[in-house]
């Protein structure tokens, strides 16, 4: 942040010479202006010392906007000293003499009996059969937009949703596929798994 803060100082001195410069430019314009034989001869230079105080304005915007950027990155640069904390001793009493202890006798502790582990279900699953040569449709949802075909053979978890009948008489089971892929597929192309 120093030099951030040390070139932006240098930029505002620099705009505040340039300042100074475009109003000295101005003031000879408009004087240059009063000398003039013609009416556009006097237009040029009073354009002239227009265009000369809209700059020398402009740098010394510029000069204040680098004054503050400079005095911003000193402050963030040089921050006020924080007091640190300083730490008093403690005197520490003298550990206790030992002295005979009396030894705890524990009462008898129940041994835990360990419940057996509870069978974790195995998934249902389901074999595609008779879907013919393109495979069984895999859908979104029942009747839905389709995702894939699954050919004969192919195995499907049953996931634990009701099956859903449709307008038309079908059945619909939700599966997941052995590419992970969830969708619905019709009950009559699927043959359960013992």
């Amino acid at each position: 942040m120093d030099v951030i803060a040390g070139i932006a100082a240098i930029g505002a001195v620099v705009a505040v010479v340039g300042a100074a410069i475009f109003f000295y430019q101005t003031r000879e314009s408009v004087r240059s202006s009063r000398r003039a034989l013609f009416d556009t001869e006097r237009q040029v230079y009073l354009d002239r010392a227009r265009r000369g105080r809209l700059l020398a304005l402009g740098f010394l915007g510029l000069a204040a906007v680098l004054f503050v950027v400079n005095l911003g990155g000193s402050a963030i640069a040089n921050p006020p000293p924080t007091p640190t904390p300083t730490l008093t001793p403690t005197p520490t009493p003298p550990p206790p003499t030992p002295g005979p202890s009396p030894t705890p006798t524990l009462p008898p502790t129940a041994t835990p009996t360990e419940a057996p582990p509870t069978p974790t279900p195995q998934p249902r699953t389901a074999t595609v059969t008779g879907a013919g040569s393109l495979g069984l449709r895999l859908r979104d949802a029942p009747n839905g937009n389709l995702i894939d075909y699954l050919p004969d053979g192919a195995v499907v978890e049953l996931l634990d949703v009701a099956p859903v009948r449709t307008d038309d008489g079908i059945e619909w089971v939700n599966v997941v596929d052995l590419q992970g892929r969830q969708g619905w597929v019709a009950t009559q192309y699927l043959a359960i798994n013992p």
